[in-house]
């Protein structure tokens, strides 16, 4: 087998440095979507350098199989993928299968750099290993280059937050469930964005990832449908400010509105949501989220919102 041409004190080092980082600091749930996509794709040098010691170690054992050096090196190597997130879990992080997929590319990577291949049948092996380790890397960068897309397509589409036209603006929601985009139902264009509302607690679906900067704009408008008359329904609208404070209620814009059964057109006067916040001025260049939820319902209900758009008079 090949030596590892990076020296010890350099594969130490780096993986000395880089492994804290997978458990302390970081960005936090508010953090711009680029920033955590950065901050994820550190998996693949960690264990990049995970796995040059990890050969460093097996290649001093008396291992003269390339099948048992192969099968030891990557069982030890997914061992501690799972275990990273594990922990990650224990200490307030988000485990997911798209880390584990980082880590193992990495240490794909890592069997690449040292090349150390099977002593017959070089040149179909080179092909089939390398067709995996490409396989891994479109799978390890699909949710990356999405991200990118949607962060481009934003912008693009502004001051249209959301119409749920393309696939890649599901990223930029969230909810407590799955959320779909629907054909069934629409005011603009063919899709709408379905949201289950819960019959207990809160409920709702959120959005974040657009341009923060809303000033020069008059209005925010969004189509609803209802299943029902008088369905209650709050609007949320909060800036950076609030994100960085306590977070309390009264420090960002809220508004109930009893929706009618069908198409609801909610016309929101940013001059209202300038004075919202308790002893403050809302920060309209710093728009960080907009969000729809109920409370305790006492049935589950299907709303549909499309067209989310901010306007000048």
């Amino acid at each position: 087998m090949p030596a590892v041409s990076i020296p010890v004190w350099v594969t130490v080092g780096c993986l000395i440095i880089s492994a804290p980082l997978l458990f302390i600091g970081g960005p936090d749930y508010y953090a711009s979507r680029i920033t955590k996509l950065l901050w994820d794709l550190g998996h693949i040098p960690f264990m990049f350098f995970a796995g040059l010691v990890v050969v460093r170690l097996l290649s001093r054992l008396p291992l003269k199989s390339y099948g048992v050096f192969c099968g030891l090196y990557f069982f030890i190597v997914v061992i501690i993928a799972i275990s990273t997130e594990y922990l990650q879990s224990k200490v307030g992080r988000v485990p997911s299968a798209s880390d584990v997929l980082a880590d193992l590319w990495g240490a794909l990577l890592a069997w690449v750099y040292v090349g150390w291949n099977p002593p017959q049948r070089v040149f179909v092996w080179r092909y089939a290993f390398s067709a995996v380790v490409l396989g891994f890397g479109v799978l390890v960068f699909i949710k990356p280059m999405m991200i990118l897309y949607d962060e481009m397509l934003a912008k693009t589409q502004f001051p249209l937050i959301a119409g749920f036209e393309v696939a890649s603006e599901l990223s930029r929601w969230s909810a407590g469930h799955d959320l779909v985009r629907t054909h069934t139902k629409a005011t603009e264009g063919h899709y709408s964005l379905k949201v289950l509302l819960l019959p207990t607690g809160y409920s709702g679906a959120s959005i974040g990832g657009f341009p923060a900067d809303w000033q020069g704009f008059d209005v925010l408008e969004f189509d609803v449908w209802s299943p029902l008359s008088s369905l209650a329904i709050t609007m949320r609208l909060h800036d950076k400010l609030h994100v960085e404070g306590d977070q309390q209620y009264s420090d960002r814009f809220n508004r109930r509105y009893l929706l009618e059964s069908g198409w609801n057109r909610i016309r929101v006067d940013l001059r209202d949501v300038l004075t919202s916040p308790k002893g403050r001025s809302f920060k309209l260049d710093e728009v960080e989220g907009f969000g729809l939820f109920s409370y305790n319902l006492g049935a589950s209900e299907t709303i549909y919102l499309d067209r989310v758009i901010l306007r000048r008079k």
